[in-house]
């Protein structure tokens, strides 16, 4: 069995990949951006001037102009927790220089979200996809405990891709033929509730409330 990948490993081997595989391309990735450091005090992230973050994802918004900041990426070996780097991260984004609305940290295996915006744009308490997927099934219990067990059970399913893929993953068609949706009943456990497309939507409605 192979040793974990440190974190210049976890970068090169893992994240460099999936970034491309994602489709961004070399210049729209910055790596080792100056940012502001951080030091870490009883226990606790403190930023000071100056440091750098592992990648700044941009797009360019038209051929005039440079490429905009829109996220950040932490990354940490591949034997610590995805969530490991994501307070350093949310203190990089917060510094004037980046000021970016979606910041990551990642071990290479796992990309954990964390949305600047939710609280500014949406009133909502800003929490990572797995944070939010955790609410809701204890949030919810009721009313999933209501339900057909097929249909809870497809519930819960596609909340789980959620934390893995975000709202992407939901709102993609194929997202009924993976293994774990079809295992719990799919779509067609869907239809007990009535049109499917307005039970996915009652869902995202309970998911982002959570």
């Amino acid at each position: 069995m192979m040793a974990p990948l440190g974190e210049a490993d976890t970068r090169a081997k893992l994240i460099d990949p999936g970034l491309h595989g994602c489709g961004w391309t070399e210049d729209l990735i910055r790596r080792e951006e100056t940012a502001g450091a951080i030091d870490i005090i009883d226990g606790r992230p403190r930023r000071q001037a100056k440091g750098r973050v592992d990648y700044v994802l941009r797009v360019r918004v038209n051929s005039d102009s440079q490429p905009v900041a829109v996220s950040l990426i932490e990354a940490k070996a591949e034997s610590l927790p995805p969530t490991h780097g994501l307070e350093q991260a949310k203190l990089y984004a917060a510094c004037k220089r980046l000021n970016v609305p979606f910041v990551f940290s990642s071990n290479g295996q796992m990309f954990v979200e964390f949305d600047v915006l939710a609280d500014l744009g949406y009133g909502m308490v800003p929490r990572t996809r797995v944070d939010r997927a955790d609410a809701f099934t204890y949030k919810h219990e009721r009313w999933l405990a209501a339900l057909p067990a097929s249909t809870a059970e497809t519930l819960k399913a596609l909340t789980a891709q959620f934390s893995r893929v975000g709202t992407d993953g939901l709102e993609n068609p194929q997202v009924f033929q993976i293994p774990d949706v079809v295992r719990a009943g799919g779509f067609d456990a869907l239809r007990a509730l009535g049109r499917p497309a307005e039970v996915l939507r009652e869902t995202k409605e309970r998911l982002f409330a959570a």
